[in-house]
């Protein structure tokens, strides 16, 4: 069995041309087809609007989340801070009992 490309058939393209008074060839298209072309670029023209609106409020979504979770980890450091501190506190009111009372309740 003999491997066979198959190739594509040829098509020609379709130029309809005239001949200005000097001979020249000149070439046109159709109004429908130039209509045709318009509403394409004006289709991918929309599209790649409603992409760049979309790409932006993903972005601004983001940045709001971004700003919220700056927020929250302000919120979490001062809370982390505030609980050291009262620790500490506490731990130095602690050294302040006599050894004896922290024996009677069974600190250490």
């Amino acid at each position: 069995m003999e491997n066979q490309v198959k190739r594509k058939p040829r098509t020609k393209a379709v130029v309809k041309t005239e001949t200005t008074e000097a001979g020249n060839p000149v070439m046109f298209i159709t109004i429908e087809e130039h209509q045709n072309m318009l509403d394409d670029k004006n289709s991918q023209i929309i599209t790649l609007d409603n992409a760049v609106n979309a790409a932006e409020k993903i972005i601004k979504n983001l940045d709001r989340k971004i700003s919220e979770l700056s927020n929250d980890n302000r919120s979490v450091r001062f809370n982390v801070t505030s609980l050291n501190h009262q620790v500490e506190d506490l731990k130095s009111s602690l050294d302040k009992i006599p050894g004896w009372i922290k024996y009677l309740f069974g600190v250490k």
